[in-house]
């Protein structure tokens, strides 16, 4: 097998994309039989927490619009209190007609609130309560059903998936002394970029023999910004 990359991006998208794919699903499989984990429990548990987030999803909605169902109406009372007082203390000849309408509507409005809306805002309470629960209980499930293959997986897991993959690159297990001292002296490598920076994650390794590292590094900065006429260092 030729394992010269001229085009990464190329090589990539017809090659290594679906071999990793190849690699990861029997590396996968490998470490489920290891595991001993009943996939197909673990499925069913799955498919029942997707259709009761599903569920819980459609309750949260639903829940949604009674609330602004139920604020709309509230204020619409509160505003016909408010008009209703103002004609009464300030009467018109159309007082007793628009008072009549407005009390006629706030009836409307309060038997709408006590005896559809607030009992339904009760029902999706408790719905949305048993779904959480339930939704709770799956997750919790599910986790243990998994937990024998958590267990077996770690980062060296995919290291050695990349290294089937593309078995020119070799990673290594952790940075070491070592291999910064060999980058230092034998490959003149500047590490001085690294002055007052905390490496937040790192990976070395060799590709065809020639020695690499990749990190991530954060570098904090003082400066002062004014907020509101203070000035506050940062």
């Amino acid at each position: 097998m030729n394992e010269e990359i001229y085009d990464p991006l190329s090589e990539y998208e017809h090659t290594f994309r679906q071999r990793f794919r190849q690699v990861a699903e029997t590396t996968f499989d490998s470490l489920a039989a290891e595991s001993k984990v009943d996939v197909d429990a673990n499925r069913a548990t799955c498919q029942q927490l997707d259709a009761t987030e599903s569920e819980l999803s459609n309750v949260r909605s639903k829940n949604v619009w009674f609330t602004t169902l139920c604020v709309l109406l509230w204020g619409g009372v509160i505003a016909g209190v408010v008009v209703a007082y103002n004609e009464i203390t300030a009467p018109t000849d159309q007082t007793t007609l628009i008072v009549s309408l407005i009390a006629a509507g706030e009836l409307l409005a309060l038997l709408l609130l006590f005896l559809k809306v607030h009992l339904r805002l009760q029902q999706l309470k408790s719905q949305r309560e048993a779904l959480e629960d339930r939704q709770r209980g799956l997750t919790q499930q599910a986790s243990q059903q998994m937990e024998p293959l958590n267990r077996l997986y770690d980062w060296g897991t995919f290291a050695r998936m990349a290294s089937e993959v593309m078995p020119r690159i070799e990673f290594d297990p952790y940075f070491t002394a070592q291999r910064l001292d060999d980058l230092r002296h034998t490959f003149g490598w500047d590490d001085s970029f690294n002055q007052g920076r905390s490496v937040l994650y790192s990976q070395s390794g060799l590709i065809n023999g020639n020695p690499f590292v990749i990190c991530r590094t954060k570098m904090m900065i003082m400066g002062s910004k004014t907020y509101h006429g203070s000035r506050v260092i940062t």
